[in-house]
């Protein structure tokens, strides 16, 4: 009887354990898909943002030239 009830404790902890490392792992999924979808926001802006700066320069430079 004494087994089974060390059993059953040592189980649940098992249990309990993988529980946890589940949620630690559907976790780390949560981030690396936030973190992908930042860097491609942040990748698709920052192209935007190179486009809008040299739009920037070549008309200041065109504005200069007449």
């Amino acid at each position: 009887m004494k087994d089974w009830g060390l059993l059953l404790v040592f189980g649940f902890g098992f249990y309990e354990r993988m529980r946890f490392h589940l949620c630690l792992q559907r976790n780390n999924l949560k981030a690396n898909g936030m973190m992908k979808i930042l860097m491609t926001l942040i990748s698709r802006n920052h192209g935007r943002m190179k486009m809008n700066l040299l739009r920037l320069q070549y008309n200041g430079l065109h504005c200069n030239l007449y």
